[in-house]
């Protein structure tokens, strides 16, 4: 699992936080406006990607930025988050970092334990 499919799921997550659920636009807010500004929301980049003056004009109520504790908190909340591959994962970092991510695969660490072992016979 690389960082950017790790961030993504992150990013996944926290669009399904109640603060972002009901974040209430002012009618005629374009689509793609709304994921943009919740994209800028979730990722903390409101006032550094997107004007923060634009972003507070397309809401009704402009919602309050999320805490560290509410990111950690939430997604420390994500589960059943799985991991494939069409091949293998040949480094020991994947898998520490697919746990990051709270992802589920048990049997990559058996996996990853025989070949670290393997290499390390081979490379002696």
């Amino acid at each position: 699992m690389d960082k950017l499919a790790g961030s993504k799921a992150d990013n996944w997550w926290l669009r399904q936080h109640p603060k972002v659920i009901g974040m209430k636009f002012k009618k005629g807010v374009k689509r793609a406006e709304i994921s943009n500004a919740i994209d800028n929301f979730v990722s903390g980049t409101v006032g550094k990607d997107m004007d923060r003056s634009f972003f507070e004009s397309l809401y009704d109520e402009v919602p309050i930025e999320f805490s560290e504790n509410e990111i950690s908190t939430w997604l420390s909340k994500l589960s059943g988050v799985a991991l494939g591959s069409d091949a293998f994962f040949p480094f020991r970092d994947n898998v520490e970092r697919a746990r990051l991510y709270h992802t589920l695969a048990p049997h990559l660490d058996r996996q990853m334990m025989l070949l670290s072992s393997k290499l390390v016979m081979n490379t002696t």
